[in-house]
């Protein structure tokens, strides 16, 4: 009897573990992927909708001979609808195919977005192109570039609604180092953000005293030291000066320093966010970026170019025309800059 009950609480245990397995995985990559259509029938005369997933951020496309090959060649296009949760969503539709932005989507079982496109003629959010807009005397020709520095071994159980999935626990004293590439850097300051996780820390702590001192550095220089107590998410940020970043390859040095109150200091990076002015240039005919000028210049652009102000991603504008070289854009709003064939696929 003891024995069968230790085979079946053993059976539990293992059933637990593999459901957590299943349900706390780190996001995989994602790509845009056309899946098999749901089982719902629309009606006799129009295609069933097919699901759309998407990873990245950017701007989508589905050209003529994909929406052929799904059922939606001959559709109308003011017959074609694009959902998102249930609610219409903004697209465009060309003679390069039908276009639309996706945001990237972050959670703690998946980072890929879905959409359903539909052909029964209800009503549509189909978007009407404007004419791209006068480039000023003086255009600009950086942007803020954002480098996300992440990996996800380990689980944090405890990190409440936060990110579970953490980088590099680092046990004081000790110093971790992580190099990076940066292309195109352009003069000016840029921004460090640094979140992690306070895996010790006391309920009370006295006056005076803290429980967890980081140190951090890029390329040998010391941007940020921050003292904090208690357990917990953490954020810590620092401006970086003008001429400390370069092209190439570039250093993060973070040092965890044994002088605090704890016994045993426990702290736990979770990912390195740095914001930094960059040349803007198309790769793989897409940019995007958030304007600092009026009008910005654009390395690699000339013809065909379609302009997304996506400050909201449910209302955006969308810019399209002859194009070259520079853009008019409003300082501080933020785009998705494609060729006709630069959208994701």
């Amino acid at each position: 009897m003891r024995q069968s009950q230790h085979i079946t609480l053993a059976l539990l245990v293992a059933a637990a573990l593999l459901l957590s397995a299943c349900t706390t995985q780190p996001p995989q990559p994602a790509g845009a992927v056309i899946v098999t259509p749901p089982p719902t029938t629309v009606s006799q005369d129009a295609p069933q909708p097919y699901r759309i997933v998407t990873g990245e951020a950017g701007v989508y496309r589905l050209d003529p001979k994909t929406l052929q090959s799904i059922g939606f060649g001959t559709t109308p296009p003011e017959k074609l609808r694009l959902t998102h949760q249930g609610e219409d969503w903004p697209f465009a539709y060309t003679q390069d195919g039908l276009y639309f932005y996706a945001p990237a989507l972050q959670t703690r079982y998946t980072n890929r977005n879905a959409f359903l496109l539909w052909g029964d003629g209800t009503a549509s959010a189909a978007l009407q192109p404007e004419a791209l807009p006068a480039v000023p005397a003086q255009p600009g020709a950086a942007y803020p570039a954002h480098l996300r520095l992440e990996e996800n071994p380990l689980y944090e159980p405890k990190a409440g609604q936060g990110d579970h999935w953490l980088w590099q626990k680092l046990v004081a004293p000790t110093t971790w180092e992580q190099s990076f590439t940066l292309t195109e850097v352009q003069p000016g300051a840029g921004t460090l953000t640094v979140t992690l996780w306070g895996n010790t820390g006391r309920a009370i702590v006295p006056e005076g005293e803290f429980d967890h001192h980081w140190r951090v550095s890029i390329n040998g220089q010391v941007v940020l030291e921050q003292t904090w107590s208690k357990s917990g998410a953490q954020s810590l940020t620092a401006d970086l000066p003008d001429g400390l970043l370069h092209d190439g390859e570039n250093t993060l040095t973070i040092e965890a320093v044994a002088d605090s109150g704890l016994a045993v200091d426990i702290t736990t990076l979770d990912a390195v966010e740095i914001t930094y002015p960059r040349r803007a240039r198309l790769q793989d005919g897409m940019l995007r970026f958030t304007a600092l000028t009026d009008g910005v210049q654009v390395e690699g652009l000339k013809g065909d170019a379609y302009l997304w102000d996506i400050g909201n991603p449910q209302k955006p504008r969308l810019f399209q025309g002859e194009a070259d070289s520079s853009l008019g854009v409003a300082a501080g709003h933020r785009y998705v800059l494609h060729t006709p064939q630069g959208a994701r696929t």
